[in-house]
């Protein structure tokens, strides 16, 4: 009984830490690593999409029933959480437009980045870093929570939020100019060879620290790269 007991905690350490942790370190250095490739739009769906195949087979299996979803609706969440959802005026207020699809109440989109729009209940993060980074850890240790619990489905919603912050970190939201107008159209570029995934702590808690200052080195070097870039934005003045 004992024996037995010790190999399910083995394995109930290895499903709350694995699916969370290797996935969202995968899917960081697939979101630096590319030249050019700035993870916004439709890049969130191929990032998310080559993270969970560079994870093992094991892994893969344990998200199956949620991998397709997880990678077309759910990394997509922190930007579908809008009071636009499901109003007439496609977004813009215009009585004549027509009615904004109700993705947010829909996919409870609110209860999984925790933050109501409409109600102003719970914590909103913006999507620029130092703010993203912690967005990220929090979203690690609700996803590893639910992991823990069983709750398969929930944990990969917690998932799809926690790793759209992660590669809304190297987008540079906090330069709208390049935000705006850097996209990977051939999102094949977009890709990890050679990668081979890593546990990122031995508790949840260790695991999230370390997953923030990661993407925190991560976007600082990121943005290193990219100083001329910043300063000819700044010269020209693009809007």
């Amino acid at each position: 009984m004992r024996r037995c007991s010790c190999a399910a905690s083995r394995l109930m350490r290895k499903r709350l830490l694995y699916p969370c942790a290797v996935a969202v370190l995968a899917a960081a250095i697939v979101c630096y690593s590319v030249p050019a490739a700035y993870p916004w739009g439709g890049e969130h769906h191929r990032i998310t999409d080559v993270a969970i195949a560079a994870l093992p087979s094991e892994e893969q299996e344990y998200l199956r029933a949620e991998r397709s979803i997880l990678v077309e609706c759910y990394c997509t969440f922190p930007d579908i959480n809008w009071p636009c959802y499901g109003q007439w005026g496609s977004g813009a207020g215009d009585p004549r437009a027509p009615r904004m699809p109700d993705t947010r109440r829909l996919w409870e989109v609110s209860f999984y980045t925790g933050w109501d729009p409409v109600l102003k209940n719970g914590k909103g993060y913006p999507h620029a870093p130092p703010q993203s980074w912690e967005a990220a850890e929090v979203s690690f240790l609700r996803a590893a929570h639910a992991f823990r619990d069983g709750r398969l489905e929930d944990g990969c919603r917690y998932m799809g939020v926690m790793l759209h912050y992660i590669q809304d970190s190297g987008s540079m939201p906090h330069v709208q100019p390049i935000h705006r107008n850097f996209h990977v159209k051939a999102t094949e570029a977009i890709r990890l060879e050679g990668y081979a995934p890593r546990l990122l702590g031995k508790t949840p808690e260790e695991a999230s620290q370390r997953l923030a200052a990661r993407v925190r080195e991560l976007t600082e070097w990121t943005e290193q790269r990219l100083g001329g870039l910043f300063e000819s934005v700044e010269v020209l003045r693009i809007p």
